[in-house]
């Protein structure tokens, strides 16, 4: 009975891979299970798909200081943010834009804002436990948006005996916080309680050669919280709400044209689930969620637009003596309130989908196809297939297929236009869509790793704007290229390394995409002596362009973060980070400064 309870409270992330499986499959060691490539946890190594998972202790060692700063050391990720914390921030899977990543938050969309961005990088990493990254074409299994790939971000949840850590932290201008964490497990419920708080005076975001130009910092401030409550009725059912909410507030510059403005952007969550095992071969998931982006400007032009969106997602995993099988529906909702008037301000959005996994022996094939019913564009049916072969031990080939869609937002669609200028926006846009194909070999020897990918997506009605500032879908975007990946172990040292090159153009115009560059990468080194470790990590980014017409070259950088760790005690653990230690001024966005070299330090106590 203890090890069928035990099994039970690990479903949620560690449902089997295939039913059927040969014995004499080589295996991958330290193999991590991974949920979002096929909505099935599955382990890496018996996938087809191109994913990266970041773990707690991973987040941990980072010392990062924001998510994006975490998801720009992944391969195949590029960042950028015009400014500090609080500031509109992009991410470019394999050179898509940064409005075709689709980012989840425990299982839900992360409600946009009405231009179709989400507010990604203001999540504190005091709140994540994981963060599951899948490079490719994945609308097949999660609908719109999913065009470069798709991100999934899990918040701390309930595990092992009750007990909590605290953590304080300071740093350069002016940098002041400190978050804290309860939860565990008591008989048959689990919980979690987390809470985060900063503040920063900020520096100059930008530059005097840039027309927002104001001779000031920038502060910031956050308050954040997020929180989780399940319980376990039996052996076959578990029921749970969580929720999660990020108020940030952020000074910017607005120039001559808007002096000293603020802006002021909350994000909540809130979900009820049930994971109920009704057989030994049928497993059904259940969730209702809403999530909301409310973003105020305080200005001379004041906003107040909020964007909500209704989910409910049903999800069926099937075993078979042919494979694991996933069946699901899932109804969106989406609506806008803003003091801005729009023609239209909701849409709906209903889908059903199915998927298939299975092991041949050596052998690995997966599929999943999906329809989608949009109350603004019509019917949509995407797809995607994969397969894998470990063909000797410790050696693993793969490719993938997928299609995908992008559904233009609020902002493309129905934006006001002022009296006697051109139109601002266009209702009669349509989604872009996408057509990705990518593989490659996967190697690992002990703890050592090393992958090769190349990829090709073409991007088609690419919403861009013409000479009046208009949008239309008049290009297509073709995006090819190769990413190479490889970590281990030398001794003490711990190493890793990843390199991208790749050509993201405008097919129509042969010019470069915007912010992406043709080479970029990093390399990181650790090495772990008694209760001390140091870590570095280097990253560069080659020739990039602010414009789609090419026009505003962005210079080519590369820069050093560095960390020191020390274990006080068993419990208790003190750290540096000097980010961009050499103070290049590099530019990730035309006229923005990124903040020079900066400092911060932190004391941390786990009680777990």
């Amino acid at each position: 009975m203890l090890q069928a309870r035990f099994t039970l409270r690990c479903l949620p992330l560690f449902l089997s891979a295939g039913f059927a499986c040969a014995e004499d499959v080589p295996s991958f060691d330290a193999d991590p299970v991974i949920v979002t490539a096929t909505r099935v946890a599955s382990p890496r190594s018996s996938l087809s798909s191109d994913t990266t998972v970041i773990t707690a202790k991973e987040l941990q060692q980072a010392g990062s200081q924001s998510l994006g700063q975490v998801l720009s050391r992944v391969p195949g990720v590029e960042f950028a943010r015009t400014g500090g914390l609080g500031q509109p921030a992009s991410l470019y899977l394999r050179g898509a834009n940064g409005n075709q990543t689709l980012v989840l938050l425990d299982g839900q969309r992360l409600a946009p804002g009405a231009d179709g961005s989400s507010a990604f990088d203001t999540i504190p990493v005091s709140l994540i436990d994981r963060i599951e990254i899948v490079r490719g074409s994945a609308s097949g299994l999660y609908g719109a948006d999913a065009v470069g790939g798709v991100v999934q971000i899990f918040t701390k949840s309930g595990k092992g005996a009750p007990a909590g850590s605290v953590s304080v932290d300071a740093g350069s201008d002016r940098t002041f916080g400190g978050s804290a964490n309860v939860g565990g497990v008591v008989g048959d419920t689990r919980f979690s309680v987390s809470v985060d708080a900063h503040n920063s005076d900020g520096f100059n975001l930008t530059k005097p050669t840039s027309m927002y130009y104001e001779a000031d910092r920038d502060g910031w401030q956050q308050r954040s919280s997020s929180a989780s409550l399940s319980h376990y009725f039996g052996d076959n059912v578990e029921v749970g709400v969580r929720g999660s909410y990020v108020d940030t507030k952020a000074d910017y510059d607005g120039g001559a044209y808007d002096q000293d403005p603020l802006s002021h952007r909350t994000q909540s969550t809130g979900a009820a689930y049930a994971n109920v095992k009704v057989n030994d071969w049928w497993q059904s998931n259940f969730l209702a969620g809403i999530g909301r982006d409310r973003y105020v400007t305080e200005s001379s032009y004041p906003s107040n637009t909020a964007t909500t969106q209704q989910q409910f997602q049903w999800t069926n995993i099937l075993k078979s003596g042919v494979g694991q099988w996933l069946i699901g529906a899932e109804y969106l909702r989406e609506s806008l309130d803003s003091t801005t008037e729009y023609d239209q301000t909701t849409r709906y959005n209903s889908s059903v989908q199915a998927g298939w996994q299975n092991d041949f022996g050596p052998h690995h094939l997966q599929a999943n196809v999906r329809y989608d019913d949009n109350s603004q564009f019509g019917g949509k049916t995407t797809g995607g297939v994969g397969y894998a072969w470990r063909f000797v031990e410790g050696w693993q080939l793969f490719a993938n297929a997928g299609t995908s869609f992008h559904v233009p937002s609020f902002v493309d669609l129905y934006y006001p236009s002022w009296p006697g200028f051109a139109p601002a926006s266009n209702p009669n846009l349509q989604p872009e869509e996408g057509k990705s194909v990518d593989g490659g070999v996967r190697w690992q020897n002990g703890v050592w790793k090393m992958d090769a990918t190349a990829f090709y997506n073409r991007i088609e009605n690419l919403i861009t704007l013409d000479a009046n500032y208009t949008p239309q879908n008049v290009n297509a975007a073709r995006i090819r290229g190769l990413t190479l990946n490889g970590n281990g172990a030398l001794g003490a040292f711990e190493l890793g390394a990843n390199v991208t090159w790749q050509d993201p153009e405008n097919e129509d115009t042969d010019k470069q995409l915007a912010r992406r560059a043709k080479v970029y990468g990093g390399a990181t080194i650790a090495q772990t002596i008694g209760d001390w470790r140091w870590n570095a990590n280097w990253q560069a980014a080659g020739k990039r362009y602010d414009d789609q017409a090419n026009t505003k070259p962005l210079a080519g950088y590369g820069k050093l973060d560095l960390g020191l760790d020390y274990q006080i005690a068993k419990q208790w653990r003190a750290g540096a980070q000097l980010l961009n230690a050499f103070d290049r001024d590099y530019e990730l966005a035309e006229g923005y400064n990124t903040g020079g070299r900066m400092w911060f330090v932190n004391l941390q106590y786990n009680g777990a």
